[in-house]
């Protein structure tokens, strides 16, 4: 009885030992060239755990050999991270760089042509301006236009006067509208045709084939079938742990329905 005791005793020490070994604090440092980067968000894909970078871009998580990390940050492009025997063993903290994000966005160019909102005058003096007849044509449409109040805000309102005599008078101004709301519209089903291949490019496709159990030919798919979830929306915001967590969720639910 006494050596059956000993032996459980035994075997409870050495996976408690061989656990410790197993999981290991990573200390990291966050930096775009040699400056700090604080506020990255550091995601362990293997074990579903986080972390921040501090004001000096150090953070610390637990990982364990052969774990993927996920490290983002809103400013700069993802970069992820295959945990080796090399990085386990590294008695300072490892360095990670950033690379800053450019965004292009969409510009918009308007004409000046001396315009001062009211037709009768932009009309007649029409004749100064060297593009005479785009001019005239700019004020021709805007005569015929009705304001659309979806086209974004007015630049110019209309205006009651009242002249010497006392008589009230309106000098009809034209509003001239800006397509913001076009703008913006172009910009959210960008970030959606792009949201496929810059998520499965971020956490890798063997994250999806073997973590998920998504097939790779499937993977555009299930990202499809998780729309309904915010997880666009989600991830442009760089909310990547939730992203995950619904990716999770989600892959359970996709796998039955595809078997």
């Amino acid at each position: 009885m006494k050596s059956k005791l000993l032996i459980l005793l035994v075997f409870a020490f050495s996976l408690s030992v061989f656990s410790q070994k197993e999981t290991q604090v990573l200390v990291g440092k966050i930096l775009e060239f040699q400056n700090p980067i604080s506020g990255a968000h550091i995601y362990n894909l293997n074990r579903l755990n986080g972390a921040f970078s501090r004001d000096n871009g150090v953070f610390e998580i637990q990982v364990t050999l052969n774990d993927t990390l996920i490290i983002s940050h809103i400013k700069y492009k993802t970069q992820r991270l295959i945990v080796t025997e090399n990085y386990l063993n590294y008695e300072l903290p490892i360095k990670i760089y950033l690379e800053e994000m450019t965004n292009y966005l969409d510009v918009v160019n308007i004409k000046n042509h001396n315009l001062s909102g009211t037709i009768e005058i932009d009309s007649n003096n029409a004749s100064k301006n060297q593009n005479k007849d785009s001019i005239n044509n700019d004020s021709r449409n805007l005569a015929n236009q009705t304001p659309n109040i979806d086209m974004g805000k007015h630049f110019i309102e209309p205006i009651n006067n009242t002249d010497p005599t006392g008589n009230s008078t309106v000098n009809i101004s034209t509003a001239i509208p800006m397509k913001f709301k076009d703008i913006e519209e172009r910009k959210v089903l960008k970030n959606k045709r792009d949201f496929p291949d810059r998520i499965i490019s971020d956490l890798g496709t063997s994250y999806f084939t073997n973590t998920l159990h998504i097939p790779s030919e499937k993977i555009h798919h299930f990202l499809t079938y998780c729309d309904s979830k915010n997880i666009i929306d989600l991830y442009y915001k760089n909310d990547m742990m939730h992203v995950l967590a619904i990716l999770q969720e989600e892959s359970m639910e996709y796998v039955k329905i595809e078997d």
